[in-house]
This record gives structure tokens, sequence and C-alpha cells, in this order.
């Protein structure tokens, strides 16, 4: 069974939560994609978006893929 994407957190809207198989839940920053956290307990995900930083070689590659798939 595939992971199901839960609404966007009402703390924020620079990260999606989406709930898997295994009962955790991951935090996806929705600048640079990368899973912030996982976890069982979903309250903890709000520490670790707080703390969370977007590396530059993330929002590197990020904008370069999109320039690439522009014609």
């Amino acid at each position: 069974m595939a992971a199901k994407v839960l609404q966007f957190s009402p703390r924020s809207l620079n990260f999606q939560h989406r709930s898997n198989d295994d009962g955790t839940c991951d935090s996806i920053c929705l600048r640079c994609y990368r899973t912030v956290a996982s976890t069982r307990q979903e309250p903890w995900l709000a520490h670790e978006e707080s703390i969370h930083t977007c590396s530059l070689p993330d929002l590197h590659a990020w904008m370069s893929d999109r320039a690439q798939s522009r014609f």
C-alpha cells in the first residue's frame, strides 16, 4: 500500500506531512524537497521544522532541474 499524503501543516505552508504504512509521519520541505524528519510522534515534526534550513546545493539542484525542464 502506498503512503498517503496528509494536508498541509497548520503551523506552516512550507512543509507537507506524509503518513507512511509503518506508522511514521514524514515532514517534507516544500522549498528544497528534503525530508526534514520522520517520526511516530507527529508533534516532534514542529520542532524539526522550526530548525530546518534549506541547503544551497539542494536549492540550486531544484532550480537547475526547473530550468532544464522549460523549453
